[in-house]
């Protein structure tokens, strides 16, 4: 029996419907290891308190995070293919279009001149002219406001995945680090107040979160580690990512592919 070629539409939602389901599975890894408690000490050295992970992070969670961002690249990859074979300008198209043929993501803006200086927004038409050959106006502003550069919903996570991909493919496994949140609730006549800092493994537990003339008529302290998560750890990625675990970060990266590009290529392709 041969399998008939399905759309690149269809291809790319069974890739998302893939990403989805390694994602779970990280999740499950995960939990297993953040929820076991003896995976958290307290270590008193030179009279400081620091917070440490006797035990590393699965490795599966790196290799089957590396499925995912492979999932969701391969999708855009595939929608790029169709819009090109589709050929909406019924123009020849060129010589083995194929070999270039891929999902432009340019995470800064490109230049030109010398010295380089960068090229106003958005780029003019055809700019991707190798990658996404005779393609229409639409189309190309369509896959112009997705670059990374551009920022915001949908480009953010695509330059998300763009690094990610990059990373996994040509250098190593993802970098992942255990992180938890050093917690202080105070109530006193004055204020209710709830501080939280994030700790990563060999991070000094501070005494106290809040000002000590805030604690002086305290009558209510409470103070924990709690929160315990994985987290990416790539110089690459934009700093804020440190705050979210690394399932929170492949989840919207899934729902940027499946809510906002997928639908637009649809529009697109019919």
């Amino acid at each position: 029996m041969i399998l008939s070629r399905i759309s690149g539409i269809e291809s790319a939602k069974r890739k998302v419907v893939r990403a989805r389901e390694h994602l779970q599975a990280l999740e499950l890894c995960a939990a297993g290891y953040t929820g076991n408690e003896t995976n958290l000490v307290v270590d008193e050295s030179e009279g400081a308190k620091k917070l440490r992970f006797p035990n590393d992070p699965p490795s599966d969670i790196a290799i089957v995070a590396g499925e995912i961002v492979y999932q969701l690249r391969s999708a855009l990859e595939h929608l790029a293919f169709e819009l090109v074979k589709s050929n909406p300008t019924n123009v020849a198209l060129p010589k083995e279009w194929e070999r270039d043929c891929h999902f432009p993501l340019c995470l800064k803006v490109p230049t030109q001149g010398n010295p380089p200086v960068a090229m106003n927004l958005p780029l003019p038409f055809n700019f991707f002219r190798k990658t996404l050959p005779e393609i229409t106006p639409e189309a190309f502003a369509i896959v112009e406001r997705l670059q990374p550069y551009n920022g915001g919903n949908g480009p953010a996570q695509l330059g998300c995945i763009e690094k990610l991909a990059n990373i996994d493919k040509h250098h190593h496994f993802h970098v992942v680090v255990t992180q938890a949140y050093q917690t202080e609730h105070v109530r006193s006549r004055i204020i209710d107040s709830e501080m939280i800092h994030r700790l990563q493994d060999g991070a000094e537990i501070k005494p106290t979160l809040h000002d000590p003339a805030e604690l002086q008529d305290a009558v209510y302290v409470q103070r924990g580690i709690t929160g315990t998560f994985i987290s990416f750890d790539e110089g690459a990625l934009p700093q804020e990512l440190a705050d979210l675990s690394i399932d929170d970060v492949l989840g919207v990266c899934i729902e940027a592919v499946d809510r906002i590009v997928i639908p637009k290529f649809e529009g697109l392709l019919g």
